[in-house]
């Protein structure tokens, strides 16, 4: 915990939470935890899970199945007993009585307005910012930030928490109530999930987004939250898109683009379409990708689409170079990157652009866009891969025109993203052996351990847009 999160907890102000705080930890019940940080004395937590029992809020011991996830965030192993889908199985412990529930729905409600806050100070397409700004509306309470650098290390330090509350709150026993903005405590992980989504695509947190919305799924399933279960089908797609797992993605995206469709929530399942462009790419199936993505052009004319507008073309433009269209496909990522007004669509495109480039042999454009795809990179934190990706297009251009040292510095810089990448995801993604193609996906947990990992196919993963 931290003084803002207990003083939600308690419904006290910080400094009397922080004084609480402080004193159990001069007790010993409490163990510093980081900077301004508390968690609870070991042999006491293992006394709470023997009991079946995690105190409200705290972050009780991982469920089995984290055990060995390696150096990676805390919290973010894989869940236990998942199903393909990712949903998990009913908590274990006996449910929080009226005393606990008020506090659990005060530490709910703050974590999910400050959740939602993360999202504020990052450039956002229109239709996504509104989704997290109308999370601030419904969640008036919570921590504020001034810019990125601030708002995101400190959701990676309450990942844990969130998750553990997540997983407490998923039990049937807080299926009933309002305490969420007219949800029951159970909502939670649906929320959380739906207040992370950027998130978890900048930082590459796939174990900690499978996991959160294998929760919401459960739940969902549970009560028949149709809105819930079509948000965390088209989430647990991009997992497996990121992962390089297209065909899994492409049946999982589907099903809840399906469900947003008969919801009548048709921006939502527009704006899921680039990831399932994506996955049918990657999954060899690029002429069906092509047709699904130029319907999806046709319904980007919306007023708040223009950013998606920008994603559907550049996997268009990226698909027409898998069919070796040259032409088509420079024009739809020239359109692409003229028409993109955020650092992430410029970043995409421009470095779409350098993967073109390298393709034809044109190694001085290459370094061009590749150069400017880092530079728009830049503008805010970014997903590793796509870094790392555009570092590798201009290494290989810099490799073409005859530059090897600074190819080689470029290389490095790459290789060192995704090895951080790779130890904090127990994952196994690689640099391509060719330039102008996308990372290839592997996870240890796949390939028994061996740190090898199995590959996904070469050309696909974040190179494409969307996920």
């Amino acid at each position: 915990h931290t003084p803002a999160s207990a003083a939600a907890l308690l419904d006290c102000p910080p400094g009397e939470a922080a004084a609480a705080l402080e004193h159990l930890r001069s007790t010993g019940l409490l163990v510093p935890a980081g900077p301004g940080r508390y968690a609870i004395q070991g042999e006491l937590r293992e006394a709470a899970a023997k009991s079946g029992f995690a105190p409200g809020g705290v972050p009780g011991p991982r469920p089995a199945g984290d055990a060995g996830a390696g150096a990676g965030r805390p919290g973010t192993g894989p869940p236990a007993a998942a199903d393909p889908d990712g949903a998990l199985p009913a908590p274990h412990g006996e449910p929080a009585g009226p005393t606990h529930r008020a506090p659990l729905a005060g530490l709910a409600q703050w974590y999910l307005g400050s959740l939602y806050r993360v999202n504020l100070p990052l450039a956002l397409p229109a239709v996504v910012r509104n989704r997290y700004h109308a999370g601030v509306d419904r969640f008036p309470r919570g921590r504020l930030f001034t810019s990125p650098s601030e708002s995101l290390p400190w959701a990676d330090g309450e990942l844990e928490g969130v998750l553990a509350l997540a997983g407490q709150l998923a039990s049937p026993a807080f299926d009933t109530g309002d305490e969420l903005a007219g949800r029951p405590l159970s909502g939670f992980a649906a929320e959380a999930a739906r207040a992370l989504e950027t998130y978890f695509g900048i930082r590459f947190a796939w174990r900690a987004q499978r996991r959160l919305n294998g929760l919401a799924l459960m739940v969902a399933e549970r009560t028949g939250d149709e809105h819930s279960r079509a948000a965390a089908l088209v989430q647990l797609g991009k997992v497996h898109g990121r992962r390089g797992e297209g065909d899994r993605g492409v049946e999982l995206l589907t099903r809840g683009i399906d469900r947003l469709r008969a919801l009548g929530e048709d921006l939502e399942a527009v704006a899921a379409t680039s990831a399932l462009v994506a996955c049918l790419a990657m999954s060899g199936r690029v002429e069906l990708a092509v047709r699904v993505g130029e319907r999806a052009l046709e319904e980007a004319t919306r007023p708040g689409l223009e950013a998606l507008r920008t994603m559907v073309l550049n996997n268009l433009g990226r698909c027409r170079m898998l069919l070796g269209e040259w032409d088509e496909a420079h024009r739809l990522l020239s359109e692409s990157y003229a028409g993109a007004r955020l650092p992430h669509g410029r970043t995409t495109a421009a470095g779409a652009l350098a993967g073109y480039h390298l393709r034809v042999g044109e190694y001085a454009e290459a370094a061009r866009w590749a150069e400017r795809a880092l530079a728009h990179s830049a503008e805010q934190p970014f997903d590793p891969v796509v870094v790392a990706e555009q570092r590798h297009s201009l290494a290989a251009a810099l490799r073409g025109m005859g530059e090897t040292r600074r190819a080689r510095i470029e290389e490095t810089q790459a290789e060192a993203l995704l090895a951080d990448l790779n130890r904090r995801e127990d994952t196994d993604v690689r640099l391509p052996a060719s330039p102008g193609a996308c990372v290839e996906h592997g996870s240890r947990e796949r390939s028994g351990g061996d740190g090898r990992g199995t590959p996904g196919t070469p050309g696909c993963g974040s190179g494409l847009d969307g996920m």
